[in-house]
């Protein structure tokens, strides 16, 4: 792998600096899982100037406040595995982070670069979006926070090069390409409201192996049923389908105010299903076979959460 310099930092400052200092070319540097693998194809990174983050400390951590998770950028796949605090107020999350590669990748991955990464297969972004997280992001003219539904741009051809592997992408550096990052801007954290224990959640994933494989489709649900058993709310994310990752409102409000049915469940699904048809029908080849997906495994996950057969913590 060929870079100019390899900048270790162990402040937000230093890293801003570092950043302003080299412009277009530096590179930030978490886990380093994506950017080792895509640096074997092709000389990306060349004239590059690597700035590593792992050290700052201000990146680090989770913990929960005023009824909000906050979780550092640098905090890994592994941590969020082994907290109890995620597992019992962000279950969702916890539930697509066992679903990310292997133990190896989980213990080097970081979520602020499963998310700077922008990739339309990241398995916690329709988690995250579900959960209505938000990021907040430091640069030099300050610190902004948006949704984690704004953060990646609608990029139709990523669906289908993002699916067969990393090394693939077309977007060695994502800054500016297929995210709304700036280049000297950083994920600093990302905050999680703590889900209503009244919400049954399921993550789904679809991959051409068992484990280890990026997703081929993914989807993420929320359910809430209010007392007399209609459809109260319904939050529902997917991914490596459809041109951007985002809450698919238009499509779950047509079950709001209903008793739930799998007939309207695979009517919602199959609305679904035409837009992923319609969006990358000329980019995906496999576009017929993750409609259908959605189609089946919508309609049966949401039967599973109305009818009480997915998981409630």
């Amino acid at each position: 792998m060929k870079y100019q310099d390899y900048i270790t930092v162990s402040s937000l400052k230093e890293a801003l600096e570092q950043l302003e200092k080299y412009g277009k070319d530096a590179v930030i540097v978490a886990g380093a899982t994506d950017l080792a693998v895509k640096a074997r194809s092709k000389d990306w990174y060349e004239s590059k100037y690597l700035v590593d983050i792992s050290r700052i400390q201000e990146l680090q951590g989770i913990r929960k406040e005023q009824g909000k998770i906050m979780v550092g950028a640098m905090t890994t796949i592994y941590e969020l595995l082994h907290s109890e605090l995620i597992r019992k107020e962000a279950g969702l999350l916890y539930q697509a982070c066992g679903n990310i590669a292997g133990p190896q990748i989980r213990n080097q991955a970081t979520i602020g670069g499963n998310l700077a990464n922008s990739c339309l297969a990241a398995d916690t972004i329709p988690a995250l979006c579900v959960l209505e997280a938000t990021i907040c992001i430091v640069g030099p003219s300050g610190t902004r926070e948006i949704p984690v539904e704004e953060l990646l741009k609608f990029c139709p051809p990523c669906v289908r090069h993002e699916e067969m592997s990393v090394g693939g992408c077309f977007y060695g550096i994502p800054a500016g390409k297929k995210n709304t990052l700036e280049p000297d801007e950083i994920i600093t954290q990302v905050v999680i409201p703590v889900m209503s224990k009244d919400y049954r959640y399921s993550f789904q994933k679809v991959g051409r192996k068992k484990s280890g494989c990026m997703s081929r489709f993914t989807l993420a649900v929320a359910m809430k049923l209010s007392k007399d058993q209609k459809i109260e709310d319904v939050r529902l994310s997917i991914g490596a389908a459809l041109a951007d990752i985002r809450l698919q409102k238009e499509v779950t409000e047509s079950l709001k105010g209903h008793k739930p049915d799998s007939e309207l469940f695979h009517a919602c699904m199959a609305q679904l299903g035409e837009k992923i048809r319609s969006q990358v029908r000329k980019v995906d080849d496999n576009i017929e076979y993750k409609a259908a997906v959605c189609e089946r495994l919508g309609t049966r996950t949401l039967s599973e959460l109305a009818f009480g057969t997915a998981f409630v913590e």
